[in-house]
């Protein structure tokens, strides 16, 4: 079992990720609860429905939502639309949070149906955030939403 962490001055601290020799991998228990109660912090700005659906993705500290097969059946025809949609609030929290989609990708919380819901239900909450007329907004790599 192998550490693949990246280190670097002014960088914020690595995740703990893990790597047996079979390719399965794992981040440490410490870094996953740390990166829940950041999740808890950001839905907690947005309020509600953005709380419930991440208490409901959260709950257990770890994916219920049926996975990917699980995700495309309560989705259907809508699941890749919905990816398209929360895709820029994804890279917003990682601006925010480190490491965010890494541990999205590792603990299979990208695929679970109730943090696809959190993240769509966030994505319209940022939508609402009025802005000058003729903009749009575009995913800001750091820090809150910017208009162009």
């Amino acid at each position: 079992m192998t550490s693949t962490n990246d280190t670097a001055a002014g960088k914020a601290r690595p995740l703990q990720l893990y790597q047996f020799p079979d390719g399965r991998r794992f981040i440490a228990a410490d870094d996953h609860r740390r990166m829940i109660a950041e999740l808890h912090r950001i839905a907690s700005v947005f309020g509600e429905p953005v709380t419930g659906a991440m208490n409901k993705a959260l709950e257990t500290g770890h994916p219920q939502g049926g996975g990917a097969e699980g995700a495309k059946a309560h989705f259907g025809k809508h699941l890749e639309a919905m990816a398209h949609i929360a895709g820029p609030v994804m890279v917003a929290i990682d601006g925010m949070v480190p490491h965010f989609r890494t541990w999205l990708e590792v603990t299979r919380f990208g695929d679970d149906r109730f943090m696809i819901q959190a993240l769509v239900e966030m994505a319209n909450k940022m939508a609402a955030i009025p802005r000058p007329a003729g903009t749009r907004m575009r995913p800001a790599r750091f820090g809150p939403p910017k208009f162009h």
